[in-house]
């Protein structure tokens, strides 16, 4: 069930009451609907900085719904010079801290289909490590019996490798490229005797496919494919921009800053359909603007808004609930909202734009969706219903 279908053709701003009229709809389909197995996968990626919430927005692992993600990916661990693996935060992460692995990994006893893997790297991890060790023969020896004994003892199903990014900034090397593939494919000669997942997260721009990724090497080495189709533009851009636009827009200078471009680059490169995960974030761009009233996509922005140039999505829908000063729009092109209080500009997703994504996913026959990140999702349902972002997935997906 679509909120048009309600309110009629789609609409070009959304006040107060109309998110509440959505919200009443979204909710209805959730209060008859057990949730169904999907016909494709639902990896999410769980922040542990998340865990060092406190007050109202605490976020605790045992209120997780489980039973909305095939796989759980636990982000991160840190990969060393040595080719050693360690937890990432030993605050969120070990049995001596907030024991985020073992309570993890309990969800399993809950909903015993969910795998869960543990990420390496991440954007801050940068390139210095990983290019030294997968460039050596005896360090990626090292690195591959280590992520194996890691995965193992400490109760995951996987490995996820979030290079950020291979032959692309500090530290890396032209060799790289080859080097991730050879990696790759001597991890999956250890896993799959072990029964063990693996997976990669990556950007969707052709530039990438360039520099970094032998696209249908890798393809065979991995269980599947975390397509990073989010963050085509940041807050520190002079105009806003689309966090994660579906389609191209005419006024885009860059056709292939959209998910549909991202997909077919990988396709196009020898990816399997089936393999790629298409990335969606629980996230919105935050902008300055210059002037309020200048708020269209492209519009002036003085710098970042929100955290950094981001904001959570309930955050975002909390705000809008709360707030009768937002001006909401819809993007008809690219088929995501945007929206403004003020000079705060946001692009994001909400359900509306989920469904269609997870639509595109069916009607393109790929392997499911991913989601970064989970925890921010409206998991306290401050907007109503709790997790409505996930719950908009596996709607569309089953």
């Amino acid at each position: 069930m679509y909120v048009e279908e309600v309110l009629g053709p789609r609409w070009k701003t959304r006040k107060r009451l109309t998110m509440r009229l959505r919200i009443l709809c979204l909710m209805l389909v959730s209060s008859i609907w057990a949730i169904a197995h999907a016909k494709g996968r639902v990896v999410c990626y769980l922040a542990s900085w998340s865990l060092y919430r406190t007050g109202n927005d605490v976020y605790k692992i045992e209120d997780i719904n489980s039973s909305l993600c095939t796989h759980i990916i636990y982000a991160f661990a840190n990969l060393y010079g040595d080719g050693t693996i360690k937890v990432g935060d030993s605050y969120t992460d070990s049995s001596s801290g907030q024991n985020g692995y073992n309570r993890l990994n309990a969800l399993k006893k809950v909903n015993t289909n969910l795998k869960t893997l543990i990420a390496i790297g991440g954007g801050s991890a940068g390139s210095t490590n990983f290019s030294k060790v997968f460039n050596s023969a005896s360090l990626r020896a090292a690195f591959v019996d280590n992520a194996a004994n890691f995965v193992r003892q400490n109760g995951f199903n996987g490995l996820d490798v979030d290079w950020e990014f291979p032959g692309d900034g500090t530290g890396s090397q032209t060799s790289d490229k080859v080097a991730f593939t050879t990696t790759l494919a001597a991890l999956r000669t250890k896993f799959t005797p072990l029964g063990l997942l693996l997976s990669a997260a990556c950007p969707s721009p052709s530039y990438y496919i360039r520099v970094s990724y032998n696209v249908s090497s890798i393809s065979q080495s991995l269980d599947f494919i975390n397509l990073m189709t989010y963050d085509f533009h940041n807050g520190y851009q002079s105009t806003t921009g689309l966090n994660a636009p579906l389609y191209v827009r005419k006024a885009d200078s860059d056709k292939e800053l959209n998910v549909v471009a991202g997909v077919n680059n990988w396709l196009n490169n020898g990816a399997p359909a089936n393999k790629i995960n298409v990335g969606m974030g629980f996230y919105g761009t935050a902008f300055s603007l210059k002037d309020a009233s200048k708020n269209g996509v492209g519009a002036a922005s003085s710098g970042p808004g929100g955290s950094d140039g981001a904001m959570e999505y309930y955050k975002i829908c909390k705000s809008q609930y709360d707030d009768d000063g937002w001006n909401l729009n819809w993007d008809d092109e690219a088929d995501v909202p945007f929206g403004n209080l003020g000079k705060l500009w946001v692009g994001y997703d909400d359900p509306d734009s989920i469904a269609e994504k997870a639509q595109y996913v069916v009607s393109n026959q790929l392997g499911g969706a991913m989601v970064w990140s989970m925890d921010q999702d409206d998991y306290k349902g401050y907007c109503g219903e709790k997790n409505i972002l996930l719950k908009s997935i596996n709607n569309n997906l089953s």
